[in-house]
């Protein structure tokens, strides 16, 4: 089977820094069984090919944004169409991301061409407040229905995703992205007193709500409590997040390391004591899985995973609530109980839904197309 995967970006080195630990999970152990491509949209800012865990990748170079003209676009499918016309023809081809990946595909490969898409970020969101989701525009809304129309199997990560695609009357199949568990790493003590250590493992931009977080971790030193927060990820809004922190006076116990490598998140989770998600919207999120699977306990939004797993594996609550968020976090911190309870399940979870589990449903998907 010749195998296409059509990608935003993630299949870089950890040490450039653009790599997404579930993403080259997948890539590697379908490349272990079949011939697989990956063409990445949004990588490098020059095109080039290389190798990468036994898949050929194709990075076409410049960053796609579908808002800013009908020009960048065209060429972005020229480019895509070239890419597709020298490395095809392929068995199956799978895009991730409806409005970008999978519409280019929708747009390039030959109709007979067995086609999955993976819902894999803001197809159904609609966050006017901070100009997030395909909803939002009419526009948006016409992307993701060109893609899925096309598509021939169509997953979500989560329920929470599933449920948003099942109102609009898509069928969809659930199936997570995991990650290598790692279940045999001894972890730590769950620590019983102060300090104790936040982590949010997210990109500084709107959707993923670091205000929000800031201000809740802010409600939290009020109280007097002994806590410090880590943030790890690539800043989007140029400063504006360290600006705040600085105008609440927080930045004493605030910690911005700006985009780390997976080995260093890795590092970071094992040294932190709740994973805080303060997200507007997420169809994941893979920050929540990889600290399920490193044993840390998380409080956040009930968007993506966090929706499927409210109670049960993490404490969560809605969208936008600084208040909120600082109770459900304190709450995990002044319960080690508690936190040793959701250190289990989320490892147990993690253990059945892992990057193996993963590729084998996929792959089942690809070869029921193949014979239908």
């Amino acid at each position: 089977m010749r195998v296409l995967l059509v990608l935003p970006g993630g299949l870089s080195s950890m040490e450039e820094g653009a790599f997404i630990p579930a993403l080259a999970a997948l890539t590697s152990r379908i490349a272990a069984h079949h011939e697989t491509t990956a063409f990445v949209l949004a990588q490098d800012p020059e095109p080039r090919e290389y190798s990468f865990r036994g898949a050929r990748v194709v990075s076409l170079g410049a960053p796609l944004d579908l808002a800013s003209s009908g020009r960048t676009f065209l060429t972005k499918l020229a480019q895509f169409r070239r890419a597709l016309a020298r490395h095809g023809p392929f068995d199956v081809v799978h895009a991730f991301w409806a409005n970008t990946s999978g519409l280019l595909a929708a747009l390039s490969i030959p109709e007979k061409t067995p086609f999955v898409v993976s819902l894999a970020g803001g197809e159904f969101a609609a966050c006017p407040e901070i100009s997030y989701g395909q909803e939002t525009t009419l526009a948006g809304r016409i992307r993701v229905r060109w893609a899925l129309r096309r598509a021939d199997a169509i997953t979500a990560a989560s329920g929470f995703i599933e449920h948003m695609a099942g109102r609009r009357g898509w069928s969809v199949r659930r199936i997570p992205l995991g990650v290598d568990a790692g279940l045999s790493t001894p972890l730590p003590a769950i620590r019983s007193r102060p300090p104790y250590s936040i982590l949010s493992l997210a990109s500084l931009n709107l959707v993923k709500g670091p205000f929000v977080l800031l201000d809740a971790f802010g409600i939290l030193l009020k109280t007097g409590l002994d806590v410090t927060l880590t943030l790890a990820g690539e800043d989007a809004l140029d400063g504006r997040v360290e600006r705040h922190a600085r105008a609440g006076g927080l930045t004493s116990r605030t910690l911005f390391l700006g985009r780390v490598p997976p080995g260093q998140a890795s590092a970071l989770l094992k040294r932190a004591d709740v994973l805080a998600v303060s997200s507007f919207h997420e169809a994941g999120p893979v920050a929540a899985v990889e600290a399920a699977a490193a044993g840390v306990p998380i409080a956040g939004t009930a968007v993506g995973h966090l929706a499927d797993w409210a109670g049960g594996l993490c404490e969560a609550v809605p969208p936008g609530d600084p208040a909120r968020l600082a109770q459900a976090i304190g709450r995990l911190l002044a319960s080690p109980s508690r936190r040793l309870e959701l250190r289990k399940r989320g490892r147990a979870w993690a253990a059945v839904y892992d990057a193996d589990r993963t590729a084998t449903e996929f792959l089942a998907v690809y070869e029921s197309l193949l014979k239908a």
